[in-house]
């Protein structure tokens, strides 16, 4: 029973850690992305405006799109992240309460 307990402790810490990693590098690019999603917008509208050119776009569009698909597929992991975090940690309690009982 107590080896039950310290691979939960371990697992535990193992998915902590990830979360705390990806949420350091995410945290900054959440509050960066959505402002450089708008700002590669207006600049392909002003160009677009100004040039009457559209080649543009065969570079803005994409990046667009990357940092959008980027941006769900990193908080999916982070949400996922957290849901095992937590069925690790009741896990734990439930492993706990019962090698103490």
């Amino acid at each position: 029973m107590s080896n039950d307990i310290s691979r939960l402790e371990a697992s535990l810490r193992l998915h902590t850690a990830r979360l705390k990693r990806l949420q350091r590098v995410w945290v900054p690019l959440q509050r960066r992305a959505p402002r450089w999603v708008l700002a590669l917008w207006i600049v392909g509208v002003f160009v677009s405006l100004t040039t009457q050119c559209y080649e543009h776009w065969l570079v803005t569009a994409p990046m667009i799109c990357a940092l959008i698909v980027a941006e769900i597929i990193v908080d999916e992991r982070q949400m996922t992240l957290l849901l095992r975090v937590d069925q690790v940690r009741d896990l734990l309690r439930e492993a706990r309460s019962r090698y103490l009982c």
